[in-house]
């Protein structure tokens, strides 16, 4: 039965068939399949394939971008029904492949693609008994995994750019390298034990246990209606300078970095995958924010000092254990990320708590109260005089009394006061028993590794905090709903793509986030220009399929 949708122009399909072929994926599939040839000393047999790894790319892509079911049956409907013959001609397709041929050439065409990337291969057309799901985890090699993981995410991220690439190059250029990162769950079309035996696994095996709380992590056994079969995706969105005065309009929030796995597993890990598939492709290192799961809570090594080795600078919020004095060296207090005076008063110490209701019921502090603590706070900053070693992570950092040097913020008793003391705070509750922070002449070396996983580059809710952190968190909620909407990706409806098996769901996931991000790159090219930021683009909006 002919699709009563109308034929696709074929400037679209062309559109996204060079779109598939600018991101050099498919040249590094051939290339991957033909070394895996050589390495199991096979040659092809038969005939060519007709249909190759660009045609599948390329439909699934235009189905995403129509929003239209990622199914193998969509994909022949669309081939059969909507393309011109010169579209067919220009896709290398023979007009006269029809009905269940043409499906299964589609078919066949999805399993040798998915069979290059997949880090975990398995039979996926029958569901497995618990014995051979462990057979198979088994024999796999971790190294080979690994390597596989690199690949696919890899390939992912360079689909990725081919749409970023679609910013005119001064826009492009204008991004100062800020990013987003979080983690959203994709329900898996399967569920896990709806089979009436025990002996058998869930048909779509890569996929785990989602829960909305901690680290998303749920207890298999638990058999809560809040709990969810799903997978991961985590996403690294772009953003604007704000601190440099950009308008939230000037950069559009595109997808830039992408990662998948079973949920809350090897969160750090997978944070760094997305970043560093953004800095091996060029692009530039600006602020770095995340939910809690990320920053401060994943260990230093795997994520924190691998941030700033990179030149990334951390903007996060903290739990509320978390907050107020973490702990002390040579009589500094390390509070929310940054080091303060010995003498700093209580009020101060613990605005933060107060304010967030989380001590004293009697000192519970109200906005504009908060605010002024945390302006007066930053007078009693221990401040950096040098930074030892290559990196901030490394060595460690010189630091010195505010009440110390020409450029004090602070007068205490036992500094000599240098230059102008106007506006300087006076300190007047002197420690009994002064620590090398106040005795030190010159300065305190601070080792990295005391302020490696609370230390942040911003001062807590300062404004400039405030003007990254809280506009970045909304910027990736946003995005996550943008890409959920079911009118128009619905990365959440399983229904939408039911292959199974973990490379087949992220690659699902990715032409998804493409689609998402040419929507916003039709809004953002079309509307009226709203910075000094110069572009080519018209301002009177086109229609969406000429963008």
């Amino acid at each position: 039965m002919k699709s009563p949708r109308a034929t696709l122009d074929d400037d679209y399909v062309a559109f996204f068939m060079d779109l598939i072929e600018s991101s050099g994926v498919c040249e590094e599939l051939a290339q991957d399949r033909e070394q895996r040839r050589a390495q199991d000393g096979k040659r092809p047999g038969g005939r060519r394939a007709s249909f190759d790894d660009r045609l599948v790319l390329t439909m699934y892509l235009v189905l995403a971008a129509t929003h239209t079911p990622l199914l193998v049956t969509r994909m022949s409907e669309l081939i059969e029904h909507r393309l011109s013959a010169e579209a067919k001609q220009m896709l290398g397709i023979d007009p006269a492949i029809t009905g269940d041929p043409l499906y299964y050439r589609c078919w066949r065409a999805q399993r040798s693609l998915l069979r290059v990337i997949d880090p975990y291969p398995a039979p996926r057309n029958r569901r497995l008994t618990k014995a051979e799901g462990e057979a198979i985890d088994a024999a796999r090699n971790d190294a080979e995994v690994e390597a596989q993981r690199q690949k696919i995410t890899r390939v992912m991220n360079r689909l990725l750019e081919a749409t970023i690439r679609l910013l005119p190059p001064e826009v492009l250029a204008s991004w100062g390298g800020n990013v987003s990162i979080d983690g959203t769950p994709m329900t898996a079309f399967a569920r896990e034990g709806t089979y009436k035996s025990a002996e058998f696994e869930s048909s779509e095996r890569d996929a785990g246990t989602y829960a909305r709380a901690g680290d998303h992590r749920g207890d298999p056994t638990n058999k809560s209606k809040t709990y969810k079969w799903a997978f991961e995706i985590i996403i690294g969105i772009t953003a604007p300078d704000l601190l440099e005065d950009m308008t939230f309009s000037a950069f559009p929030n595109l997808a830039v970095g992408v990662s998948m796995d079973k949920p809350g597993v090897d969160v750090a890990g997978n944070g760094m995958r997305v970043i560093n598939s953004i800095v091996e492709r060029g692009h530039p290192r600006g602020h770095v924010v995340t939910d809690l799961g990320y920053l401060p809570n994943s260990v230093p090594a795997k994520f924190q000092n691998l941030l700033r080795k990179l030149g990334y600078k951390l903007v996060f919020d903290y739990r509320r254990d978390q907050l107020g004095k973490i702990k002390t060296f040579k009589g500094a207090s390390l509070i929310e990320g940054k080091w303060y005076c010995p003498a700093m008063p209580d009020d101060l110490v613990k605005a933060t708590v107060n304010y967030r209701g989380f001590g004293d019921p009697d000192k519970k502090i109200d906005a504009e109260t908060y605010d002024l603590l945390i302006a007066q706070r930053s007078r009693y900053r221990v401040r950096v005089k040098d930074r030892l070693g290559a990196h901030e992570s490394e060595g460690g950092v010189a630091m010195r009394c505010p009440a110390a040097g020409p450029s004090a913020t602070a007068i205490c008793p036992l500094k000599k006061v240098l230059g102008n003391s106007a506006g300087r705070t006076v300190i007047h509750a002197v420690p009994e028993n002064p620590s090398a922070i106040c005795t030190n002449r010159s300065s305190v070396t601070f080792p990295a590794k005391l302020s490696e996983k609370y230390g942040q580059e911003l001062e807590f809710e300062s404004p400039k905090w405030r003007k990254v952190y809280r506009p970045l968190r909304s910027m990736m909620e946003g995005f996550n709903g943008f890409v959920k909407d079911p009118n128009y990706e619905a990365l959440s409806v399983p229904g939408r793509r039911r292959s199974r098996g973990y490379a087949a769901q992220f690659l699902f996931a990715t032409l998804l986030l493409m689609s998402g991000n040419l929507r916003a790159l039709v809004t953002f090219l079309t509307k009226e220009p709203t910075t000094q930021i110069s572009t080519k683009t018209r301002t009177s909006r086109r229609r969406n399929r000429d963008t």
